[in-house]
């Protein structure tokens, strides 16, 4: 990632997030990263949209659900925008939240969050931010409070 593409990565991450990570600690860590908001939960399941790619009401499932969930409690918030990128290792960590892939399987991927000891599935709109599933995400929540173009 060259100079420009770090400090267009931190205009947008101080655009989305009101306590900003400073990019000396992530900028070697990025390849893509993608917010989804808003979040919202019905019947126990989390669901997002997604107008620009045309997904409406999309359920995660697969234990995903459960994870936000725990996530969410731990954390003491009630999430409203979840950003995913792929890791790539290195000193510090980026966000709280990490899993690694298991496998690339029934059109989606599986993840394994130790953290949490909860493996985990996210479908086949995964590839609509990502050509392969990373080999590690990172993950963390925000509450719309947080969010600062809300």
């Amino acid at each position: 990632m060259n100079e420009k593409e770090i400090e267009e990565l931190k205009k947008d991450i101080q655009a989305i997030c009101s306590e900003f990570v400073p990019v000396s600690a992530v900028h070697f860590h990025y390849r893509r990263c993608h917010f989804i908001s808003p979040l919202y939960k019905e019947e126990g399941v989390w669901y997002y949209d997604d107008a620009d790619k045309a997904v409406y009401k999309e359920p995660f499932v697969g234990g995903a659900s459960e994870l936000i969930d725990k996530i969410a409690a731990e954390e003491g918030i009630t999430p409203y925008r979840l950003a995913v990128f792929a890791y790539d290792g290195g000193r510090k960590r980026p966000t709280d939240h990490h899993a690694t892939l298991l496998a690339k399987e029934n059109g989606g991927a599986t993840y394994y969050c130790e953290e949490f000891d909860h493996p985990f599935w996210l479908c086949a709109h995964l590839f609509d931010d990502f050509d392969e599933p990373p080999q590690s995400l990172g993950f963390y929540l925000l509450s719309k409070e947080r969010c600062v173009d809300e």
